[in-house]
């Protein structure tokens, strides 16, 4: 048996943060983790890996803003089309 799908615009506003704020928390958890762990691992290799990491996050960081930015920008545009229930265009 499936859960039900969440409705925007009738379900209680705090079930929908929980709803959408968990995924996105855990996502940003498991994120920084990774980033640690690389860090700790690329020390065991020695200062010149950690300098590689260090050179090259602005890219990764620019990478990861543009993908954020594109998705959120995104379930704005989404979250305005259910609201003046135009399904078509939310699709």
């Amino acid at each position: 048996m499936s859960k039900p799908a969440l409705n925007l615009t009738t379900d209680p506003l705090p079930k929908l943060v929980i709803a959408i704020a968990t995924p996105a928390a855990l996502g940003m958890l498991f994120n920084t983790l990774f980033n640690v762990a690389d860090m700790v691992c690329a020390g065991w290799l020695g200062t010149e890996a950690v300098a590689a990491l260090s050179i090259s996050f602005p890219l990764y960081f620019l990478i990861t803003a543009v993908g954020s930015g594109v998705s959120q920008g995104a379930t704005a545009l989404i979250a305005h089309a259910i609201g003046a229930r135009k399904d078509e265009e939310a699709r």
